[in-house]
């Protein structure tokens, strides 16, 4: 069946005003029609409602990309950060292999513009958006992933600034027991036991650690991660859900902040841990969630101080804290839903470098290493977010929006707006729109950080946006086709800066930024034949962004080009490949290590295997990544690794 796109969504013209997620976990969506899906759906009033309580983006005139447990153990990935770089409008820049430290923007945005959850819980740094995936999960603790495109701020307020990312986890819904191996190039090297049990208490129970020595010198790691979830349903009480985990990473990062210091380190401890609760009343919905995150941070410009200066005298030391909660509502009526909610959050940092002087007693830091240095500075900030939404439908028209206020200390009360819309002409082919504002506070590193080469601005005010888009989609069983544009006019957008007569970089709110895309998908999955998935994906971006008179270190950097596919394929009984295809082109320029001179990024093609055999308890896989062999980078003038070859076996008690 051939489809008209531009006939079909010429008479699609919508206002709008936000996306509203049922009220806390549970998505409202109009159709899945961005993807096909196995998610349980059950129709209520003319609304469908998703009915995992942990996919928390509604899919109402927005762009949700998903990627469920099944389908990512057949992809040639490793760590999260490597999954991630395979959906479509997703930008991950790697600085190292094995999640070492990874950047993430979707649509063009900075890496401190996308919002980061964990079944739900907001884990997103207020440090650096360097730290937002520094998440104490294993790749193989996931149940799905979900990417949602765009802003999300009239839900979660000054967060969810070009889109958000919700990681989900176990446990399984069946007793198991699972291993995990994996070894290969640089002498790469990881081991992960998960377990689920229980029947009216279900736990899910990981432990895991990797290991390498680095593509090249000094990009060595080792993380040790371990998790815990443990949900319990009552009748009378509703459902209890209680997630713990802490990670340890240490990793060189050669040149990883700046060319000049190839000996840099960098040491990470993370914990996180959260409480959820939900019951449904008849047609009331209610949730509640108390988390907390802790993350310290100690980064060495000269590991162990081999080659270190006289005055460079000790590292940089920080301890984060934050502390949240929330409280949402949902009624379903017969004319649709109203959700509202409120969230408080409190982010709290100790530090050797960023801040405002501590008052009185200078507290010590806890680091194992030098526990007599104490924390010379502080920041805190407390927000609070509150937000009301409509979701409902009418015939074919079915739209949602709504309205949320934010308090910060520092700035005030802002606002933010939005609503989705989609038309359905048939079940298969529909339309959609969408309006949003968002916006985004200025992280603690943009505020207070300064160094031999950069110079902060605690001046900084809060980046502001407004998003448009519009498109359509055709699913039907086998078949998944979306089509699209975006624009994004934003204001007094942050970015670190260096005009030529000067020799630091600043961080400032840069002139008001217009950022334009279009987007396409295709997905077929077979019924029968050697192939079960087909799929590509394209997205084309533009950015007004005028650099006369000054360099930009991130904001610049946005993908122009961006083209996936992946093939997924049986080769004979129980052994299958899959293929990823990813070519990036990449706007901006970086200054080159040897001559200084401004060096634009090239594009660059990555195809990768996973070619495994699989029975009924145990899976064996071989990995060849970077086919091609092609060089390149995805961040100033750090080198990826060329082709190398993985190979892991996983074993379950259960399928």
């Amino acid at each position: 069946m051939r489809i008209n796109f531009k006939k079909a969504v010429a008479p699609v013209m919508a206002i709008a005003m936000s996306w509203s997620a049922a009220a806390g976990n549970e998505p409202v969506l109009g159709k899945d029609m961005y993807r096909l899906s196995d998610t349980t759906v059950i129709r209520l009033a003319g609304v469908e409602v998703n009915a995992g309580r942990n996919r928390v983006f509604s899919r109402a005139g927005r762009v949700v990309e998903e990627v469920k447990a099944d389908e990512l153990r057949k992809m040639p990935v490793e760590s999260t950060d490597a999954l991630l770089r395979l959906l479509p409008g997703v930008d991950i820049r790697q600085r190292g292999t094995g999640s070492t430290q990874a950047d993430i923007s979707i649509r063009g945005g900075s890496f401190d513009q996308v919002l980061v959850l964990v079944n739900g819980i907001n884990v997103t740094d207020p440090q650096t958006g360097h730290h937002n995936l520094n998440l104490p999960v294993d790749l193989n603790d996931l149940q799905s992933v979900e990417v949602l495109q765009g802003a999300a701020s009239r839900r979660y307020g000054s967060q969810a600034f070009s889109g958000a990312l919700n990681f989900i986890t176990g446990p399984d819904e069946k007793n198991n027991l699972k291993v995990a191996l994996t070894t290969g190039a640089f002498d790469t090297r990881s081991q992960q036991l998960s377990f689920s049990a229980g029947k009216k208490i279900r736990n899910y129970t990981s432990l895991g650690h990797y290991s390498s020595d680095g593509h090249r010198i000094n990009t060595d790691y080792d993380i040790s991660n371990v998790y815990n979830r443990t949900v319990w349903k009552t009748k009378r009480s509703g459902t209890f859900d209680a997630q713990f985990s802490r990670q340890y990473k240490s990793f060189g990062a050669n040149g990883f902040y700046g060319l000049a210091y190839p000996n840099q380190f960098e040491h990470t401890r993370t914990r996180l841990s959260s409480l959820n609760w939900d019951k449904q009343y008849g047609q009331l919905y209610l949730q509640g969630s108390l988390y907390r995150r802790r993350h310290y941070d100690r980064f060495e410009l000269y590991r162990d101080f081999q080659g270190a200066p006289a005055t460079y005298t000790q590292h940089n030391y920080h301890k984060t804290t934050v502390n949240g909660g929330e409280i949402n509502a949902r009624l379903t009526t017969a004319i649709g839903q109203f959700t509202a909610g409120l969230d408080v959050r409190n982010d709290h940092i100790y530090s050797t470098k960023l801040g405002r002087p501590v008052e009185g007693k200078l507290p010590k830091n806890t680091d194992e290493r030098r526990r007599d240095i104490r924390y010379a500075y502080e920041a805190e900030r407390a927000l609070t977010n509150g937000y009301a939404g409509y979701t409902g439908s009418v015939g074919p028209v079915f739209v949602s929006a709504g309205l949320s206020l934010s308090h910060t200390g520092d700035y005030g009360l802002k606002h933010h707006y939005g609503a989705d819309l989609s038309y359905f002409f048939t079940n298969e082919l529909s339309a959609y729109v969408s309006a949003n504002s968002s916006s985004r506070l200025p992280t603690f590193t943009d505020l207070y950080y300064s160094d031999p080469i950069r110079k902060s601005n605690p001046d900084l005010r809060p980046e502001t946006a407004q998003t448009y888009e519009g498109g359509v989609a055709y699913g039907e069983k086998n078949l998944g086709i979306k089509a699209g544009f975006f624009t994004r006019f934003g204001q007094n957008i942050i970015d670190w800066i260096k005009y030529p007569t000067e020799t630091l970089w600043q961080s400032e709110n840069l002139t008001a930024i217009t950022t334009q895309g279009i987007y396409m998908s295709a997905e077929y999955l077979p019924d029968a034949g050697p192939f079960t998935r087909l799929s590509v994906s394209y997205q084309l971006m533009n950015a007004d962004k005028k650099a006369d008179g000054f360099d930009s270190k991130y904001a610049l950097d946005y993908l122009k080009h961006q083209l996936t596919g992946r093939v997924q394929h049986s080769i004979v009984k129980n052994v299958g490949a899959s293929w990823t295809l990813l070519i990036k082109d990449r706007a901006g320029a970086y200054a080159d290590f040897a001559t200084g001179a401004p060096t634009e990024y090239k594009p660059h093609c990555l195809l990768s295997t996973r070619v495994s055999w699989s029975l009924k308890r145990i899976q064996i896989y071989a990995d060849a990544n970077n086919l091609l062999n092609d060089s390149y980078v995805d961040f100033g003038g750090l080198p990826m690794p060329g082709f190398h070859l993985l190979a892991g076996v996983k074993w379950q008690l259960r399928r």
